[in-house]
């Protein structure tokens, strides 16, 4: 594979994987998320962006703040 096809798909990846950390952070469910990417389960789609981000964490410690 040559250098710029390579480059090519790093940003590509890059741009899919800021689409779907930011659709999550503002409160779209993976399975949305899921059938926006075209993933054929719930499971392949947990399995390739498991990550949370500092925001996702924030928020879930400001709602188990106000729950208790």
């Amino acid at each position: 594979m040559n250098k710029k096809l390579k480059i090519l798909i790093s940003i590509i990846l890059v741009v899919v994987l800021t689409n779907v950390t930011k659709l999550i952070e503002n409160g779209v469910s993976p399975k949305a998320v899921q059938i926006r990417l075209g993933h054929k389960n719930i499971e392949e789609t947990m399995h390739i962006y498991p990550h949370c981000s500092g925001k996702m964490e924030d928020n879930a410690v400001e709602i188990a703040n106000s729950i208790f």
